[in-house]
C-alpha cells in the first residue's frame, strides 16, 4: 500500500461508509412516508437507533481514537529518543493523551455518569448554577484541554507542513461543529433534527414506542448528525498522525 497515500485514503474510506449508511438510513427509515416503518416479525426497525448512538458508526470512533491515540504516543516516545529538545514529541505526546481522554469520555459516558453522582449528592443545583452545567463545564474544559495545549503550544509542528495542516483543521472543525449541538443555544437540537427528519421522510418519520414525539428531533440531532461529524473529525485526526508520520520517517528510511 502506498503509505503517502492512506492518510486521504482513511477520510475518504470514512466519507463513503457514511454516505452508504445515510442512504440505507433514507430508504428504510424513509418508509414512515407510508406510515409503516419496516419490522421484523412484530418489531419495527428504526435504522438510525441501530447504527448510530452505541452502534457500529460509534464503535469505529472508538477503533479510530485507540488507533490514533497508540500512535500518536508513541510517535512522541521515538521522536524524543531522537530529538529531546524538539517540540514535536512534546505535541504529540500531549495530543495521544487528549485522544485518549476522548476515548475514554465518548465509550464510558464519564460525563453523564459524574453528573448523575452530582444531581445525587447535590441536587438540582449547586449555589446558583445547575448541576448539571456546574460539573459538565469544567470537565469539558479539562477533557479538552490536553488536545488545546498541544495545538496552542506546539501546533507549529503540525500547521506548517500543508499535508497535516488540513487534517488538524479538519478534526478540530467537525470536532467543533459536533460540539455545538451541544451548546446552550435555543432551538438548535431542534431545528436540525426537524431538518433531518424533513429530508429522510417529509416531516414524517415514525416515531420509536420508546421516545416521545416531541424528543424525536433532539435525538436525531444527537445522534445520527452528531455521530457523522465526530466521525469525520476522528478519521481527519488519525490521518493527520499517519501524514506526520509519513513525513518524519519516509519508507526509504525505514528500509
Amino acid at each position: 500500500m502506498d503509505r503517502e497515500r492512506l492518510p486521504r485514503r482513511v477520510v475518504l474510506a470514512v466519507l463513503l461508509l457514511l454516505l452508504v449508511v445515510w442512504l440505507a438510513v433514507y430508504a428504510v427509515d424513509g418508509a414512515a412516508w407510508f406510515g409503516r416503518p419496516p419490522v421484523i416479525g412484530e418489531t419495527p426497525i428504526y435504522l438510525w437507533q441501530i447504527l448510530f448512538p452505541n452502534g457500529p458508526i460509534e464503535w469505529l470512533q472508538w477503533v479510530g481514537l485507540a488507533a490514533g491515540a497508540v500512535l500518536s504516543t508513541y510517535l512522541g516516545g521515538r521522536l524524543r529518543e531522537q530529538e529531546p529538545d524538539d517540540d514535536a514529541w512534546r505535541f504529540w505526546t500531549l495530543f495521544g493523551v487528549g485522544l485518549a481522554i476522548l476515548l475514554l469520555e465518548d465509550s464510558g459516558d464519564m460525563r453523564h455518569v459524574l453528573v448523575a453522582w452530582g444531581i445525587n449528592a447535590a441536587g438540582p443545583t449547586i449555589g446558583p448554577l445547575p448541576t448539571r452545567l456546574a460539573i459538565e463545564g469544567p470537565y469539558l474544559v479539562a477533557m479538552v484541554l490536553p488536545i488545546v495545549l498541544a495545538v496552542v503550544r506546539y501546533g507549529h509542528i503540525v500547521l506548517s507542513p500543508s499535508p497535516t495542516r488540513k487534517f488538524l483543521i479538519g478534526g478540530i472543525g467537525f470536532y467543533a461543529v459536533a460540539a455545538m449541538s451541544h451548546a446552550p443555544v435555543s432551538g438548535v437540537q431542534d431545528r436540525v433534527g426537524r431538518a433531518v427528519n424533513q429530508v429522510l421522510a417529509g416531516g414524517q418519520m415514525a416515531v420509536p414506542e420508546d421516545r416521545a414525539p416531541e424528543s424525536l428531533p433532539s435525538a436525531l440531532a444527537d445522534g445520527p448528525v452528531e455521530e457523522t461529524l465526530e466521525l469525520i473529525a476522528v478519521a481527519c485526526l488519525l490521518a493527520l498522525t499517519l501524514a506526520f508520520w509519513n513525513m518524519r520517517f519516509p519508507r526509504r528510511e525505514a528500509q
